[in-house]
């Protein structure tokens, strides 16, 4: 989708990790386990892939990101489907860690 908008989001609700593609479920994987929780920086915008041996491969996005939300809680796909409609400056709170 070349100079289109699109809307993304993942959701997990424990079970199931899900994928909406402007509002619109398009890929789910059931999992097993808990997400592990670490103090570790999250990347956007980037794949790391490790091989068995050697150092990742990384594979960055080519495009504009912005208006990235991350929520402490899985999402419903109609509460997907307002964020994805609406104006979401509401939720702009960025803390940022101390020097």
């Amino acid at each position: 989708m070349l100079n289109q908008w699109s809307h993304l989001a993942v959701s997990w609700n424990g079970t199931e990790l899900v994928q909406y593609l402007n509002g619109k479920k398009v890929n789910s994987v059931k999992t097993r386990s808990q997400i592990a929780t670490t103090d570790d920086s999250i990347g956007i915008g980037a794949e790391a892939r490790i091989p068995a041996r050697g150092e990742p491969e990384w594979r960055f996005y080519t495009g504009a990101i912005d208006d990235v939300l991350v929520f402490d809680a899985g999402k419903t796909v109609d509460e997907i489907t307002i964020l994805c409609r609406e104006d979401t400056s509401q939720f702009r709170r960025f803390r940022r860690k101390a020097s």
